[in-house]
């Protein structure tokens, strides 16, 4: 599969600090022509602990002007909680961002960040249909 410039692209918090600290943001909202977040996401960067050595600073007002962002309904994060019965634990900014991939029926596979014990970091891809 190969990502095209016109694709819906869904980006969660951690996704948009990796993209921030490896330096390709900018690039990526330069090329990409639906970059997609959901409110919770934005709110997550913006209560980071800044006082954190690891903390990685995102524009947010930048991220607002070139992402589509999204706006999320009890009924949708409802109704994804119901589908997902509890078997997967996720934090706010991905609960809410499924709960709109959700509504729309849509199928994919993103990508969730998740730690090596030999690189620190690393990507896995998870199915959600």
């Amino acid at each position: 599969m190969q990502i095209k410039r016109d694709d819906i692209i869904f980006l969660d918090t951690n996704v948009i600090i990796e993209a921030e600290r490896s330096g390709i943001l900018k690039t990526l909202t330069g090329y990409f022509k639906n970059l997609t977040t959901v409110e919770k996401c934005l709110q997550e960067l913006d209560e980071g602990d800044k006082s954190d050595p690891e903390y990685i600073r995102v524009d947010t007002k930048f991220l607002a002007e070139k992402l589509s962002i999204r706006s999320v309904s009890q009924r949708e994060l409802a109704e994804l909680l119901l589908k997902l019965n509890n078997e997967i634990a996720l934090d706010a900014g991905e609960k809410e961002l499924l709960a709109h991939i959700n509504s729309h029926s849509l199928s994919l596979y993103f990508i969730e960040n998740w730690k090596t014990p030999s690189s620190g970091r690393g990507q896995r891809p998870l199915g959600f249909a």
